[in-house]
């Protein structure tokens, strides 16, 4: 009898505990991915906008030089510079056809200046991705307008690589997820 009142007792100690630590845990965990996708992403395409402008600039000096938007040397540049970057899955040079710029993967266009809460609303959370790892499909194009001496003729198009603003975020939390619960299964009977 008093075995069993101690067996319960220790039951409910250690849920209690568990129930307290999930709470925590969980609000702890809420927060830190908000700000995260709060902040992060913005600083992804900052990044990104910064090294496609550095292209946009010396191309745009080469128009208004009197160079066609379909020279050659424009789009082995655009792949040199998703050659050398992580974040880039692809970049290209694309002419204006009927004044209207197409995506190229038809897929989301951002601009850089997106500000953040248009860039939050585009963005998918994937809550399974970071409890299961896997990896994240989102691509996105970011469009950098080109001009000669007249006025637009084109666009730098660079596309992203596939989860560029989530797959950072997924894996560290993730791990900090299967951590969290390590310490809820073990914690409390420890402590009691």
């Amino acid at each position: 009898m008093r075995l069993q009142h101690r067996a319960q007792t220790l039951i409910k100690n250690v849920l209690s505990l568990q129930v307290v630590m999930v709470l925590s845990i969980g609000l702890l965990f809420f927060i830190g991915i908000g700000e995260s996708y709060r902040v992060a992403p913005s600083l992804i395409l900052t990044n990104l906008c910064n090294q496609g402008k550095l292209l946009k600039d010396s191309i745009d000096i080469s128009l208004k030089l009197g160079l066609p938007i379909e020279y050659p040397g424009f789009q082995s540049r655009a792949q040199n510079l998703a050659h050398q970057s992580d974040l880039i899955a692809h970049a290209q040079v694309v002419a204006n056809r009927a004044g209207d710029i197409q995506s190229v993967i038809g897929g989301q266009v951002l601009t850089c200046d997106t500000d953040g809460k248009a860039l939050l609303q585009t963005i998918k959370i994937d809550w399974m991705g970071m409890i299961l790892q896997k990896t994240p499909n989102q691509m996105f194009e970011i469009e950098l307008r080109l001009e000669d001496k007249i006025g637009p003729v084109g666009s730098l198009n660079v596309i992203t690589e596939k989860g560029v603003f989530s797959e950072d975020i997924n894996r560290i939390f993730g791990d900090i997820f299967m951590v969290a619960v390590l310490l809820i299964a073990v914690v409390p009977f420890v402590i009691v």
